[in-house]
């Protein structure tokens, strides 16, 4: 499958699934589309494939350059491939992560070198405040099963921020987005498991 072919199915797949803010889908064309189908785990056809993580996961940034035109601080925690600091870094000034395994963070790098990604930086850490002197995020993302706000994440956001969280629901999980006065509401995704996440 070409590389035009895959970009114009994603590109399509997003914009049916709600995706429309312009800066996202371009954010997400400037990445090699043949990097998605590595990502996803299929290197010849997009037939069966499962979208839903890419269309989720592009919402949170679309929710957040709704609410806030300009993000200069961005916190993911708990990243497991790493998709979402490529994506967002071309949306945000500088991106942050966390994460406890060593291998993980060098082989995520080498795919932001590979394309020519300089504003994100991973701390080797499962500490959220370790990039407190960073703060405040304009948003943050933390997905982990929470019955209730975490409230701690709050006090690292700005004034505009928004942190998105994942609420637990009988073995899956809803993305919740919360403001800095905790004013929330459940992002219109369908229901997941966290094990679903793969590309985060």
């Amino acid at each position: 499958m070409k590389n035009r072919e895959v970009l114009i199915k994603i590109l399509l797949m997003l914009r049916s699934n709600g995706i429309n803010n312009e800066k996202v889908l371009l954010s997400i064309e400037k990445i090699p589309p043949h990097y998605f189908l590595h990502l996803l785990g299929n290197y010849k056809s997009l037939d069966y494939i499962n979208f839903e993580e890419l269309a989720r996961l592009s919402k949170i940034l679309q929710e957040a350059l709704n609410y806030k035109k300009r993000l200069s601080n961005v916190l993911i925690l708990d990243f497991k491939l790493g998709w979402y600091f490529s994506i967002s870094s071309l949306l945000a000034k500088r991106i942050y992560g966390l994460c406890s395994d060593k291998k993980k963070i060098e082989k995520t790098e080498k795919v932001f070198k590979k394309l020519g990604l300089s504003n994100i930086f991973i701390k080797k850490s499962s500490h959220y405040l370790d990039w407190k002197h960073v703060a405040p995020f304009d948003l943050i993302v933390a997905f982990k099963s929470n019955n209730i706000i975490p409230s701690k994440y709050l006090d690292l956001l700005s004034n505009e921020g928004l942190l998105f969280f994942t609420k637990e629901n009988i073995g899956k999980v809803s993305i919740i987005k919360c403001s800095k006065n905790k004013k929330i509401e459940k992002l219109k995704v369908k229901e997941f498991s966290l094990d679903e996440n793969i590309i985060l």
